[in-house]
């Protein structure tokens, strides 16, 4: 029975195509494993040496931890010219580059300092990055580009109540952000004219999300959980591209069904995302899962024209870890196109 629906998810999710830039709204994952599980991962048990994607699930794994964390893309090298370039707002340098760009070229990449223990966690994100450019039409050169740079820090409190058997974990989670955005679809050769119609907008943001799971103490542990992001209690300077500024929520159901027969720990999810940038339902829906064993960890999600595989492990006071995305996309002319990505992790548990 569960063969047949993990086959059957697989099947509508293979023929549906993705909302690009919805995986920019609200909190930016903070390592491998929270990028391959995207906005599901509040739903999964967090695992030894991973911060929580829910403030509400710090005390299902109470321990003390500071972790130092760096997850790079392939083509990391090539997005840190274009970094350089937005911290010094030289636009004509940005469209040189783009003019240079013979495929599409997308990454994201971001490191962290991290400490918490088991109701409250502290993180630093010194730099993240989000980039995806195309450029169409050699002829006429136009460019669908978003960049974003952020730096931010978040602070997570949880508390928990046993009633019966029933666990109920409630968490909040204080995060501002700091960021450099490019959203623009533009024409290359009026930009060399005209430089300043590339907009490299700036701003600050606060923003208030709370959270709560639901679990039954039971063999397979399931739980219901519900995740508020993106609400926005202060802001300065530009306003903020309309794709990634509103608020939304994740809700979904998991269970962990290994885990009380000593062989290791899997989790299993589905989440669902209430947001009014998704207009599609399929768009909204996601299946994710992982499973630890010893020193090693394996996760992967699927949802609307998206796959991803991730696996870390460590030893001693290392980690490391490897993730592969599939994402396709269809074009204007109707055909389909897929892009691939592999992340590299690395990372110091203390």
């Amino acid at each position: 029975m569960l063969l047949r629906f993990f086959l059957l998810v697989w099947f509508v999710f293979s023929f549906a195509s993705p909302a690009r830039g919805s995986r920019l709204r609200g909190p930016l994952p903070l390592d491998l494993q929270q990028t391959v599980l995207g906005p599901g991962c509040h739903l999964l048990t967090p695992v030894e040496a991973s911060l929580p994607c829910s403030p509400a699930q710090l005390t299902a794994h109470p321990h003390r931890q500071f972790v130092a964390n760096l997850y790079i893309g392939e083509n990391f090298q090539r997005v840190n010219a274009y970094r350089k370039d937005v911290d010094n707002k030289d636009e004509l340098a940005v469209v040189n580059k783009l003019l240079e760009e013979e495929k599409p070229l997308q990454l994201e990449a971001g490191s962290v300092l991290w400490m918490r223990n088991s109701f409250l966690s502290f993180a630093y994100v010194p730099l993240h990055m989000n980039f995806y450019t195309d450029v169409q039409n050699r002829s006429y050169p136009v460019v669908d580009m978003r960049f974003l740079l952020e730096k931010s820090i978040r602070i997570q409190a949880s508390h928990q109540m046993i009633w019966k058997s029933w666990v109920f974990r409630g968490g909040l989670q204080a995060r501002g952000a700091q960021r450099k955005t490019v959203f623009q679809n533009l024409a290359l050769f009026d930009v060399l004219a005209d430089p300043s119609l590339l907009k490299i907008s700036e701003h600050e943001s606060l923003y208030v999300e709370p959270a709560l799971v639901i679990e039954h103490d039971s063999p397979w542990r399931p739980r219901a959980s519900i995740f508020f992001q993106n609400l926005r209690v202060y802001h300065t300077g530009a306003e903020s591209p309309s794709s990634i500024n509103n608020g939304f929520f994740d809700t979904g159901i998991g269970v962990s069904p290994l885990t009380s027969q000593g062989w290791g720990h899997w989790d299993i999810g589905i989440n669902y995302r209430f947001d009014k940038k998704l207009p599609e339902n399929w768009e909204r829906v996601q299946l994710l899962t992982a499973y630890s064993l010893g020193m090693m960890t394996t996760s992967g999600s699927i949802s609307e024209g998206t796959w991803s595989l991730g696996v870390t492990t460590s030893f001693l006071s290392a980690k490391t870890g490897v993730s592969f995305t599939q994402t396709s996309y269809p074009e204007w002319n109707g055909s389909t196109r897929t892009d691939e990505i592999v992340n590299l992790e690395f990372g110091l548990v203390f």
